[in-house]
């Protein structure tokens, strides 16, 4: 997973974003995708997770960014989409190897 979000960032940051074969702008989709893949079947299990919870699970048990994201509503009481949760943890690595 260090790789594809290796090739992402030098992607995201070439100065020349040519799609040529050897260039991160050509290996960055791949990359994305097998993050993308990588998040929601992390989502997949936090949701799974918290359905045992509901079940007789322990619900005073520790919760993660991604549990909170999933529990968010935003002002009109919707909760977020899986896509946008995907993005808001694509940002967040992002700005993690940033700082």
């Amino acid at each position: 997973m260090d790789k594809h979000f290796t090739d992402m960032m030098q992607a995201f940051c070439s100065p020349f974003p040519i799609n040529i074969p050897g260039f991160p702008s050509y290996r960055a989709p791949k990359g994305r995708n097998v993050l993308v893949k990588t998040l929601q079947g992390l989502m997949e299990k936090r949701k799974a997770k918290s359905t045992d919870q509901f079940n007789g699970g322990d619900p005073y048990q520790k919760r993660g960014m991604v549990d909170l994201l999933m529990e968010v509503k935003d002002e009109n009481g919707q909760k977020l989409t899986d896509e946008n949760i995907l993005d808001l943890l694509l940002v967040i690595l992002f700005a993690g190897h940033e700082s």
